[in-house]
């Protein structure tokens, strides 16, 4: 047991990137992922408390608050897969270290158990802090029970959060065995990757559209939520009711299923891990010419080589312009529902396509590779150091990676939007100016990031792209931009300037912020870049 406890402390640290010791470096990690765990609780908060006291209000005259709880607590289940099934793989079947946990004197169970746990108490953050705003609701909302019924229904929370925990766990172990047994582990693992956010995505839009109707079918939607998900409706009828017996089942249901699979899980988790360490040999390998190539070709090619390798990193940066892009192509589609949206609300084109653009900015502003890029060098870094390259050449093939993933999906998706909303050519085309302008100016700034805050001891992909200081900057910094000009327009700027003026502007200052950062990548950023170590 005090091995456990011991490989759960390190893991978990791990988990937050405050897992080494001494010096300022070490004050740093941990603010790092201090600030990572504070903005997940700060983020359940505010998304819980929005839909939880909207649900309220609207199922409170029809005797439905119970619903809100299941609803919430649905939600609560849903955010934690998300947020765990790109990372558990990474977390549990990834990391540098496990050549040196295997050589230490502990089974692999308890290893994996570990693991897991670590990210169970990731989860059961997110779910904790989803609970508290519901169960208020429901007792302002005039619910009963009190502080009893606030406290069964944190304790239920905690043991339903082992579920979603349990089904993120499966679905990167079965990525990671069927892609350590075939070639080309990699590519297949990230298709599984889209295929299952697929799936998730469509899941999200059909349970919106089943939600329109919520107060006209309210025992409907209750015997739908007790019968699809059961353990949400134990914990439900176990806070509600003080129903001990129900709570019960609810530990029952959730707690075995976890141990009995992860047991079963460790007993190949030696051979997963070692056949994702592995690398299969070509028997067909001719020695054949080998053709010449530039330094900036090569460099561009081990950087999407990496981008493409890594599901974590390419989920995290690429999922805004996915989608961004399924967007685009639902719009085309239901042009004419939009259409007939549009006329009913009373909108005009001068109205729909700042926020139609505002809207692209802030999908732009979610793909940035460039503010992990140099941490993902990591132990391989000195490589680059010593190669005779100049470190510009270096950091254009980063940014011309960054540029290849964000600005073709976002012409092709103001392309389709364009169509869908009946834009002119020039306002398409407006779609497309800006937010390349503003994706090359999330690149550049991006990398400066990164060069200010490298992370080169990452001990997996998934800490250095979900929780280094560089990964937050790089990606809430833009997006403040983004918000930022959206409402400087909205609420300064739209009675005294034409949007096209306000648009022209915009382009200039990006611009020019583009020129001023490049000439500091010249000097300072070269610098920078030599000094690491």
């Amino acid at each position: 047991m005090k091995k456990f406890w011991t490989l759960l402390k390190l893991d978990f640290k791990a988990l937050l990137m405050n897992s080494n010791m001494g010096g300022r470096r070490n004050k740093r990690r941990a603010a790092t992922g201090l600030g990572a765990l504070i903005l997940i609780c700060a983020v359940m908060l505010y998304i819980s408390g929005i839909y939880s006291f909207m649900f309220a209000q609207v199922l409170s005259p029809v005797g439905g608050l119970d619903i809100m709880l299941m609803l919430m607590a649905t939600l609560g289940a849903v955010m934690m897969f998300v947020f765990t099934v790109f990372s558990a793989q990474g977390v549990v079947f990834g990391g540098k270290d496990k050549d040196l946990i295997f050589s230490l004197p502990v089974n692999a169970f308890t290893v994996m158990l570990s693991r897991v746990f670590a990210v169970y108490l990731e989860n059961l953050v997110i779910g904790l802090f989803l609970a508290v705003p519901a169960g208020i609701a429901y007792l302002v909302y005039g619910g009963a029970g009190g502080v009893g019924f606030l406290l069964l229904f944190l304790v239920g929370m905690a043991f339903l959060a082992l579920l979603p925990t349990l089904l993120s766990l499966i679905v990167g172990f079965v990525i990671s065995l069927i892609s350590s047994r075939m070639p080309k582990k990699k590519l297949i693992s990230n298709i599984l990757y889209f295929v299952a956010l697929a799936l998730l995505m469509v899941f999200a839009f059909s349970l919106n559209a089943q939600m329109t109707g919520i107060t006209q079918n309210p025992e409907g939607i209750r015997l739908a939520l007790q019968q699809y998900v059961f353990p949400v409706a134990l914990m439900q009828q176990a806070a509600c009711n003080a129903d001990l017996l129900a709570l019960l089942a609810l530990i029952a249901i959730s707690v075995l299923p976890f141990v009995a699979l992860v047991y079963l899980f460790s007993r190949c988790y030696k051979k997963v891990i070692t056949g994702l360490g592995s690398h299969q040999l070509r028997r067909d390998y001719k020695l054949r010419e080998v053709a010449a190539g530039s330094a900036f070709g090569a460099l561009l090619k081990k950087e999407f080589s990496r981008y493409t390798g890594s599901s974590i990193y390419l989920m995290n940066t690429a999922f805004g312009i996915v989608l961004m892009l399924g967007g685009g192509i639902y719009c085309l589609f239901a042009s004419g529902q939009i259409g007939d949206m549009i006329a009913q609300i009373g909108l005009d084109t001068q109205v729909i396509f700042p926020m139609v653009l505002a809207v692209i900015l802030f999908m732009v502003s979610t793909c940035c590779t460039t503010d992990v890029s140099i941490s993902l060098e990591g132990k391989t870094l000195w490589i680059l150091k010593e190669a005779p390259i100049d470190p510009m050449e270096l950091f254009k093939a980063k940014i011309l990676l960054n540029l290849l993933v964000a600005v073709p999906g976002t012409a092709l998706s103001a392309l389709l939007i364009g169509l869908a909303f009946h834009f002119t050519a020039a306002q398409t085309l407006m779609l497309i100016l800006l937010p390349a302008l503003f994706s090359a100016l999330v690149a550049v700034f991006g990398l400066m990031v990164n060069l200010y805050l490298p992370k080169l001891d990452g001990t997996s992909d998934a800490i250095i792209v979900k929780q280094s200081m560089s990964a937050f900057i790089g990606i809430f910094g833009p997006m403040l931009l983004a918000i930022g000009l959206g409402l400087l327009y909205a609420f300064a700027l739209s009675a005294v300037m034409a949007f096209e003026s306000f648009y022209a502007i915009c382009c200039g200052v990006l611009a020019l912020a583009i020129a001023a950062l490049w000439g500091w990548m010249r000097k300072k950023g070269v610098k920078l870049f030599l000094a690491l170590n």
